[in-house]
């Protein structure tokens, strides 16, 4: 992951109180199939309780109003996920379609606080600020994240087709 910049001038707190009080869009949904199957074949051979894997989704359509991006592109799919207290999403590959080249990003929506976690290859996101922005040097590269803090993490994921 490499940092790009910080871009907190454009988190709204009533798009942050909206995420935590509502639950979204729970995924991934199960059972998965097809693309995703090589996912959760990881995740059941290694152990994982799949009841107890998941986040919570949210779009643009979840919001009656418009949210400010860091990047105004047409080819750009955003998403927001929580990871309430206790969720996880294990290593994994993305499953986005692979005809198709695409740059990722990852943003913190609010402040690192302990027990929020995110993991790219074999290094751990800590100790970032709400409008922290990171590309993944390489989209195919394992990541996940876990909450085993005391508060929701709430962070903006892009997609831009290149």
């Amino acid at each position: 992951m490499q940092f790009i910049a910080n871009y907190s001038q454009l988190i709204e707190q009533r798009t942050i109180d909206f995420i935590m009080s509502n639950k979204g869009v729970r995924k991934p949904e199960f059972p998965l199939n097809g693309y995703q199957i090589e996912n959760y074949t990881n995740w059941t051979n290694s152990g994982y309780n799949i009841d107890r894997i998941g986040w919570n989704f949210f779009t643009g359509i979840d919001f009656p109003w418009d949210i400010q991006l860091p990047f105004n592109n047409v080819n750009i799919r955003w998403w927001f996920s929580k990871l309430d207290v206790g969720d996880m999403f294990p290593m994994h590959t993305d499953t986005f379609d692979t005809s198709k080249t695409v740059k990722r990003f990852w943003m913190a929506y609010t402040d690192h606080k302990p027990g929020h976690i995110f993991g790219y290859g074999d290094k751990m996101l800590s100790g970032y600020r709400a409008g922290d922005m990171y590309e993944f040097t390489d989209p195919d590269m394992l990541h996940g994240a876990c909450n085993m803090g005391f508060s929701p993490k709430i962070s903006l994921q892009i997609c831009i087709e290149v």
